[in-house]
């Protein structure tokens, strides 16, 4: 295999390749996505963000609103680990992405990891964005006690997907019409900004947002 020359890119390539394959992806795809076409052949539907914005550099179509939304990705997420690191509680994931953050440019294919981490952060930094908005004019309290049964409407102000098992499960942040933080587990999939009705198990309080477990989702908006 013929040896590949070192190809050096800024962080604001970086980040703008990475805000476009997110467009482009609808989110974050790690995974070929395949399907079957009416012959029952296996072909791809969606690549890996990583790929689209590899070819997004090489056909230099990254935009400079692409190149401005990952800066304001980049310091976004540098300021909100910069506050969790003056607690002491950074993750070993959030100590190598604060060291992606800090980096001017990119070595290609040395720095292919770090490349990585940046293209699974545009649709993170989307997500909580808009969760922030949802949720600014919320209220400190907490909605029932410990082990309480409890019927409440909520807003969906974010939806992530955790994993599939047999069937796929997904975490929300929601918002009471009170303002109350409520977070709980579903196997159904809602967008931010979806009213619905839930009625769940007060399990515990904490942080300022209320954990519900067995909740149970009826639609209402």
């Amino acid at each position: 295999m013929p040896k590949t020359d070192p190809v050096a890119y800024s962080a604001a390539d970086i980040w703008g390749a990475a805000v476009y394959a997110t467009n482009v992806n609808g989110g974050y795809i790690k995974m070929p996505q395949y399907a079957f076409d009416e012959n029952d052949v296996h072909i791809v539907v969606k690549i890996p963000n990583r790929d689209v914005a590899k070819q997004a550099l090489a056909d230099g179509v990254v935009t400079e609103q692409d190149r401005r939304i990952g800066k304001e990705a980049q310091q976004y997420l540098s300021s909100r680990l910069a506050m969790k690191a003056l607690s002491g509680r950074l993750s070993d994931f959030e100590s190598v992405l604060a060291g992606t953050i800090a980096l001017e440019e990119f070595i290609v294919p040395q720095d292919k990891s770090k490349i990585g981490v940046v293209n699974s952060q545009i649709a993170s930094y989307q997500r909580q964005v808009q969760e922030e908005s949802l949720t600014q004019h919320s209220v400190w309290g907490y909605v029932g006690e410990v082990g309480m049964r409890v019927d409440t409407q909520v807003t969906v102000a974010s939806c992530y997907y955790i994993h599939q098992t047999i069937c796929p499960v997904f975490r929300y942040v929601s918002i009471t019409k009170e303002g109350y933080k409520i977070s709980f587990y579903n196997s159904k999939e809602y967008t931010p900004g979806t009213t619905v009705e839930i009625r769940g198990t007060v399990k515990k309080h904490a942080e300022n947002v209320t954990i519900l477990n067995r909740v149970k989702i009826k639609e209402t908006m």
